[in-house]
């Protein structure tokens, strides 16, 4: 077992006070964004013996992966964030498998430097999503109907020519969306974005049901005043998770994180086409190549509560991926965690845990975190306190589903 030493990302639209809280630390002067748990080349984690977690993989792989997710992946396939959004973050999607090797290949060969601003693919690999909510969180995440894109939309009574041509787009059928989105990035026009946040400001004060939806754009327009980003977020389906619930983010969907606290696991790559909010690169034509137009429900994951024969309730995380799944433990006692093979990375969110393997045992308070190789086995847990063990996913494991809530999606 090793202890964990984490990168902090200091991103703009980080929180002064939300990370340091987590680390027990006072604010920061600067924000700070994320907390990387993993070995990516571009922020392992350091280890409590001076190396690095990529080293230790690197040194020992089957000892650390176990043969099955060495043979499949020959890395750790999975990276691990404690993400802190006190502004929005980019409109963004993330290519599939395919793409990323294909775009990654052509650039490659193409001689495109990899720290290259106008780079598109830093890595040959996809990075399917999926967030926990830590505290209430707000986001944008895929594509409305176009009946419901219309409805929000049509709403607003905004002072501009091109409006009403954006309007009747929508009323076309399901290609509408596809067509709204296309004509905005391909044709920008910053000067839509002022009449049209002083009409969501103007129907916000009067009351609507989607007032989470206007109150969006006014924000996006104060912190992006020229981005057709702020247009965009009309397309796109607005939720609000409370602590626990999930989202899944899979390769085409195009979303955005507005404000909240929350546990981010991603397969270990870094490769991030965006489309709105924010000052880097964009490169319009291969975007639109990646982004998936079908519109479908918010893809809420419905957590199932393990069998742990201990003082714990466990819910795991599941979506339909190879390379990860989350368990969150509540722990009031002693239990053994469901996740018994592979790499895992364990950090503790409230409380303190014991943590222990036939390897030995270290205690874990608040923001601390510890790697536990697959030939350490099954991992027992002890104390009171809250956790989120990453792992790999090994084939199905006895549970029990949790009555699915209802699950709010606002505007």
């Amino acid at each position: 077992m090793h202890v964990l030493r984490n990168d902090i990302r200091a991103y703009a639209w980080g929180s002064h006070t939300a990370l340091p809280e987590l680390l027990g630390l006072q604010p920061s002067s600067r924000p700070q964004a994320e907390m990387w748990l993993g070995a990516h080349p571009d922020s392992s984690s350091a280890t409590d013996d001076g190396r690095s977690l990529a080293q230790l993989v690197d040194a020992q792989p089957v000892p650390m992966l176990g043969a099955d997710v060495h043979r499949r992946f020959r890395r750790l396939p999975y990276l691990l964030k404690v993400l802190a959004a006190a502004q929005p973050l980019s409109l963004q999607v993330h290519p599939s498998d395919q793409q990323a090797q294909a775009g990654f290949a052509a650039e490659e060969a193409a001689g495109v430097p990899r720290d290259a601003r106008h780079r598109r693919y830093k890595d040959p690999y996809h990075k399917p999503e999926m967030l926990i909510a830590v505290t209430e969180f707000e986001a944008l995440c895929g594509l409305r109907r176009p009946e419901d894109a219309f409805r929000v939309m049509s709403g607003l009574e905004v002072d501009h020519p091109r409006w009403q041509v954006l309007l009747a787009a929508l009323r076309t059928g399901t290609g509408g969306i596809g067509t709204v989105f296309r004509d905005l990035l391909r044709d920008p026009d910053p000067t839509l974005v002022h009449p049209l946040a002083r009409a969501a400001h103007a129907r916000r004060t009067t009351g609507s049901a989607h007032d989470a939806a206007y109150t969006t754009v006014i924000d996006l327009a104060t912190a992006f005043p020229d981005d057709m980003g702020v247009a965009l977020s009309l397309l796109l389906n607005r939720v609000t998770l409370a602590p626990g619930e999930a989202l899944f983010l899979p390769a085409g969907n195009v979303h955005a994180y507005l404000h909240g606290t929350a546990v981010e696991i991603m397969a270990s790559s870094d490769n991030v086409l965006r489309c709105g909010l924010t000052s880097k690169f964009v490169d319009v034509e291969e975007l639109l190549r990646i982004v998936d137009f079908t519109p479908l429900p918010v893809p809420w994951v419905r957590p199932l509560q393990m069998a742990t024969g201990g003082q714990a309730q466990v819910l795991r995380y599941a979506p339909a991926v190879d390379e990860f799944g989350i368990d969150m433990l509540q722990v009031a006692g002693t239990c053994t965690a469901p996740s018994l093979t592979g790499p895992r990375i364990l950090l503790v969110l409230d409380g303190g845990l014991l943590v222990s393997t036939q390897h030995g045992s270290t205690h874990v308070g608040r923001g601390g975190s510890v790697f536990v190789a697959d030939d350490e086995g099954p991992i027992t847990v002890s104390g009171s306190g809250r956790a989120v063990l990453a792992s790999v996913p090994v084939g199905s494991q006895q549970t029990v589903p949790v009555p699915a809530p209802s699950l709010p999606v606002g505007g």
